[in-house]
């Protein structure tokens, strides 16, 4: 196992900067997973960490010993990729313990392991089979042991359960959580399924544009985006976000649009006097799906029902703006209907629109990143 720091690591195409200022340290032994759209740098990084990419500006170190110059084969990391890549006219015990017999392993060590792994990834029925025999759950397993077998200091995984169906996913992000605790070894996990990487990740971090905009545990994030962009990725479905502005009236500060008004908690309300920005800006009030619930309040109009088993989403219009609200009844409004529905204060969000930084109780409130 090792830990790995980032520094002020970057990545250029051309004038494209495809990673910026990364500032990452990931502990001995964690797991963490690295979320976001496509294009926003998460392979990028993982191929420089593993030395498929040349670093070119920044540091990387693995257990404090700078590694940006390091040949590949010697930093002992394994990287399972998108695409499974086994070897095709290769047998799965082959397969697994290819990566032993080129290190010149005996036969019965090599043996062994691959008898451990596939024990342990439930896959020694398989072990005779070619890879065009087996199924994408299994073909993924098998991509997994052949990193596993090496017994790397660190795990680099790219997408890797992408290309199967949403029920084996959801079993397979199980497994690696399962394994993960049973080995312990430092892991990088990258995926664009928030939900994966909020099941999965002890710690995550969230990207857009090649820069990093928030890092912390999956709930923590989830629960205090600081940037509005962060509210709208995490969530299924997503924070709603409504543009307005800011007035005073006495004692009290509300958020008001063409269509209603709220007032703000005291937290919110004091935060705005920390921030540097001016309460004349438009501003986004985010409120969570689950946070909304019919009641006295703000009327809309009912657009779309989807009906999920346990709940019910409500997508209404509310003036200009549509929003969704989640809904755990058995009685449900029809599409045409009116409702009004009623803002849990005390989970409301206030984004700075055009910078999107949160506006959330914390004194400093100075982030500036462009992206």
């Amino acid at each position: 196992m090792a830990s790995l720091t980032l520094k002020s690591v970057a990545k250029y195409y051309g004038t494209i900067a495809a990673v910026r200022d990364m500032n990452i340290d990931i502990a001995d032994g964690e797991l963490l997973a690295v979320v976001g759209p496509s294009g926003c740098g998460k392979t990028t990084m993982l191929r420089m960490i593993a030395g498929l990419e040349k670093v070119d500006a920044g540091d990387i170190h693995m257990d404090g010993k700078r590694i940006n110059e390091l040949p590949s084969r010697d930093r002992d990391v394994a990287m399972v990729f998108q695409r499974y890549s086994l070897y095709s006219h290769l047998s799965v015990c082959e397969n697994l313990g290819f990566a032993l017999k080129a290190r010149h392993l005996p036969p019965p060590e090599i043996k062994r392991k691959v008898a451990e792994i596939a024990n342990l990834l439930h896959i020694n029925h398989l072990l005779s089979r070619q890879p065009h025999q087996l199924s994408g759950g299994e073909q993924q397993r098998v991509a997994i042991g052949r990193a596993l077998v090496r017994n790397p200091r660190v795990y680099l995984l790219d997408e890797p359960l992408s290309s199967i169906d949403a029920k084996l996913r959801i079993e397979m992000r199980t497994e690696i959580k399962q394994l993960h605790h049973q080995l312990g070894t430092t892991t990088v996990y990258v995926t664009h399924d928030q939900a994966e990487a909020m099941s999965l990740g002890e710690r995550m971090v969230v990207m857009k544009g090649g820069a990093v905009i928030q890092v912390g545990r999956p709930l923590d994030i989830y629960n205090h985006p600081k940037h509005s962009f962060v509210a709208s990725f995490l969530g299924n479905p997503a924070m709603n976000l409504i543009p307005g502005h800011i007035i005073r009236q006495g004692s009290q500060t509300l958020f008001e649009n063409e269509s209603f008004s709220v007032s703000l908690p005291p937290p919110l309300a004091n935060a705005l006097g920390y921030a540097t920005f001016s309460t004349d800006d438009e501003y986004l009030l985010g409120i969570r799906p689950e946070h909304i619930r019919i009641g006295p309040g703000p009327a809309g109009e009912v657009k779309a029902v989807e009906m999920l088993g346990a709940e019910t989403l409500l997508h209404f219009k509310l003036g200009a703006h549509e929003l969704c609200l989640r809904l755990i009844s058995t009685s449900v409004p029809l599409v045409g209907s009116h409702i009004t529905c009623e803002f849990s204060r005390e989970h409301l969000h206030l984004f700075h629109r055009a910078e999107g930084i949160s506006i959330d109780g914390q004194r400093n409130i100075n982030w500036r990143r462009k992206i």
